[in-house]
């Protein structure tokens, strides 16, 4: 099978987001096949014989501009979708299947014609308009609860209009896929996948009584997590456990992040770090008190592949089948969960060998690869 997948940027960096996390595993497991990337922004000449770039150093996304206009600001331009569409066309007729990677890119459907687009497998990942739906009902300031509701509409319209224009829609939680089945037909989940010999079971905690979570550090999603968890819940826990240690690790760590570990160094602010494993194998318990975004976290995967125990919130763990991991939803919860992890005589390892065990069976890149495959056979 040929496949041409179509970003926004190369795959070949694997941590640059979550979209090219899974881009760059899904290919290196696509052992059997013949793949090629199309991809619109690049800042060097392509070299690789297995990609095809556009050029493309202006993304010309503009959030006043976007503001002024009726689709979401992450849309590609209209310049920018006909350049793409066009090398679409250019190269389509030697591709089986065509791989087109984030919501951001539904404009290009708009230049191509209905035989292109029924080679299409559309990975909307995520579903935008849940995306900011949540940040509304969350947040307080006035102007961004307004710009939040604004997006979460134009983001539905969105995808009204365009999940219909192709053949499959992927979405890689099914709370995103329950949440625009109204007007999306032909919704598919797959999950995200994990290395599972790169996060091998391993959890050693060497410090005692700390608990991490980790991610981008600049992203909505994760700042308002540290930030509520930091104000809100941290001080009734420090009552309890007054030695209790909280790392904060993640790249671009947003000034408000920062300012904690000012404020009290029982807070650690790492920034960037060469090797998370070694934060996920030595702490005594993984947190991830997310109560915003979309989609799979592969946080969280990370940590249940790696064995280290886990307390999470409902959102967190949409997407991930698993009855083995503590869920923390308001802040009484957490300070209850927290206090019960490190106050009671319970062997965590039954459960974090489950979690483990659940990783390899469902959630390793192999499998994961597989369950594409499968799709994409579907139109050819």
């Amino acid at each position: 099978m040929n496949i041409l997948f179509v970003t926004e940027d190369s795959f070949q960096n694997e941590n640059l987001n979550g979209v090219t996390k899974i881009n760059y595993n899904l290919i290196k497991h696509f052992n059997d096949h013949d793949v090629f990337n199309l991809f619109l922004y690049s800042n060097s000449e392509v070299k690789k014989s297995n990609a095809y770039g556009c050029g493309v150093t202006n993304r010309g996304k503009s959030k006043l501009r976007s503001l002024l206009s009726s689709r979401p600001f992450m849309f590609l331009s209209d310049e920018n979708a006909k350049l793409l569409a066009s090398k679409i066309i250019e190269l389509e007729h030697s591709f089986d299947v065509i791989h087109l990677s984030a919501f951001g890119l539904s404009p290009v459907a708009d230049y191509l014609d209905d035989r292109i687009r029924q080679k299409i497998f559309f990975s909307a990942i995520d579903s935008l308009s849940l995306f900011f739906n949540r940040r509304f009902k969350v947040e307080t300031n006035l102007i961004k609860k307004g710009l939040y509701f604004l997006e979460s509409k134009k983001a539905e319209l969105a995808e009204k209009k365009y999940f219909k224009k192709f053949k499959i829609n992927h979405f890689v939680s099914d709370t995103d896929l329950n949440h625009v089945q109204a007007w999306c037909k032909d919704g598919i989940f797959i999950q995200n996948g994990v290395d599972i010999d790169y996060f091998s079971f391993n959890h050693n905690p060497i410090d005692k009584k700390t608990i991490t979570f980790t991610g981008n550090m600049n992203y909505g999603p994760n700042v308002d997590a540290v930030l509520h968890f930091s104000r809100e819940i941290l001080p009734k826990l420090w009552k309890q456990i007054p030695d209790l240690t909280f790392y904060v690790v993640g790249n671009k760590p947003s000034e408000e992040i920062k300012s904690l570990s000012k404020k009290d160094n029982r807070i650690v602010v790492t920034g960037f770090v060469e090797d998370i494993r070694e934060y996920l194998k030595k702490t005594s318990l993984y947190i991830s008190p997310l109560r915003l975004g979309a989609g799979i976290k592969n946080k969280v995967l990370e940590a249940m592949a790696i064995g280290t125990p886990i307390i999470a919130s409902s959102l967190s763990l949409e997407g991930i089948k698993t009855d083995q991991i503590e869920v923390a939803d308001t802040d009484d919860q957490w300070v209850e969960k927290i206090h019960n992890f490190f106050n009671s005589n319970e062997d965590s390892r039954v459960r974090t060998l489950a979690s483990r065990d659940l990783i390899v069976k469902e959630y390793s890149w192999e499998f994961v690869a597989n369950e594409y495959l499968k799709e994409y056979q579907k139109l050819l």
